[in-house]
């Protein structure tokens, strides 16, 4: 394996890669490297005036209401994805260890002097030919929110009409290595399981697993309102099941999605062991 070495110049950041358009063509179209969540970005990233931006801009554009971008996670995957399948070198960083998001992207700081000021990616531009020569920049169909929420709930309600004991068994005879889908939307979003979901409401019998209090007013239908909760957050890698979910009021789950903190975290693990 050819080993790539990353050069730097006043924050500038620089390699060899030669993926040429035919190769990116060919990998956009293979759903084993660009899966949802990859493809996801790269488009949002191609709309940015001169395909680049950084990765607060991005998240601020479209997930404002995350603590982090997602996106360190879902470069270091697709890279990951695409060396393997060219099989043909690796890059080494600056520090000497192996750099990723430097494969679909170039990369320099807005301020080299000033780090904190950020750092920008740029799609590359066999890249951008490729996905403009695949038509996927002309085929991008968002949902309304609005409808995947609707949608979820109706599943969620149909879901809540089983007992715990039948969602717990429907729950565990799913595969275990089940993979999460994305849906797409304005921002990434992902297909939780309706089941997982009622479960979590219901073991939470009213109350927030979290501060403890009562649900702060019933739904039309009577229901305690709560909002349910992925412990590990499904954008960092948390599962989608009844080990990482819960239910919480609407002030502790903005809590945990602004704060995130580990003792709440643990609290929460804890509580439903």
């Amino acid at each position: 394996m050819e080993r790539r070495y990353l050069k730097e110049s006043n924050g500038h950041y620089e390699v060899d890669i030669d993926i040429s358009v035919d190769e990116w063509k060919s990998m956009l179209q293979n759903h084993e490297i660009f899966y949802e969540n990859a493809l996801d970005m790269v488009l949002k990233w191609y709309n940015e005036v001169g395909h680049q931006a950084t990765a607060n801009t991005v998240k601020e554009k479209y997930s404002p209401e995350l603590k982090r971008p997602p996106y360190n996670g879902i470069v270091k995957e697709l890279t990951r994805r695409i060396l393997k399948h060219l099989n043909r070198f690796e890059v080494i960083g600056t520090t000497g260890k192996k750099s990723v998001f430097i494969v679909p992207f170039e990369g320099w700081y807005v301020d080299y002097k000033r780090p904190n000021k950020g750092f920008v990616w740029k799609l590359r531009d066999e890249l951008v030919q490729a996905l403009e020569e695949v038509g996927m920049v002309d085929r991008q169909i968002f949902l309304s929110k609005e409808y995947l929420d609707k949608k979820e709930q109706e599943n969620i309600n149909k879901a809540f009409q089983l007992s715990i004991y039948e969602l717990e068994k429907k729950i565990d005879a799913k595969t275990k290595k089940q993979t999460l889908k994305t849906t797409s939307a304005a921002s990434v979003r992902y297909d939780r399981d309706p089941d997982v979901s009622a479960l979590a409401l219901k073991k939470a019998n009213g109350y927030c697993q979290l501060c403890g209090n009562l649900a702060p007013f019933l739904k039309k239908d009577g229901t305690p309102f709560l909002e349910v909760h992925h412990i590990r957050w499904l954008s960092e890698g948390g599962v989608d099941d009844k080990t990482n979910t819960v239910a919480l009021c609407p002030n502790c789950h903005r809590k945990m999605h602004i704060l995130d903190l580990q003792d709440d975290r643990d609290f929460l693990i804890n509580s439903i062991k």
